[in-house]
């Protein structure tokens, strides 16, 4: 995962109007659990119309591991018409409500 990422990583930081390719990091950096680089190329691929659910989702989780609840709940907010069956994202918007 982390070479296809790092990968990635050159070609957003190289053409950082890519929302794929931030995408495609940000989930990388994700899943290895590194939240404060997944949030800065997560926000890139939002910022160039990649919003799909599991950027959203994996966003507000990042923000959530780095204490940032506020910002959490706000992504999660705008995806909740399509997670209406989905137990973990209500767990997490709800602890987050608290």
């Amino acid at each position: 995962i982390k070479s296809a990422g790092t990968a990635f990583q050159r070609a957003s930081d190289g053409q950082q109007k890519s929302g794929p390719y931030a995408r495609n990091a940000g989930l990388m950096f994700f899943k290895l659990k590194q939240y404060p680089q997944a949030i800065t190329y997560l926000e890139r691929a939002m910022g160039n119309g990649v919003a799909e659910d599991p950027v959203v989702l994996a966003l507000g989780d990042s923000y959530a591991k780095t204490n940032n609840y506020q910002r959490a709940a706000q992504l999660y907010a705008t995806v909740a018409g399509a997670k209406e069956n989905q137990a973990t994202y209500w767990y997490n918007l709800g602890a987050l409500r608290e």
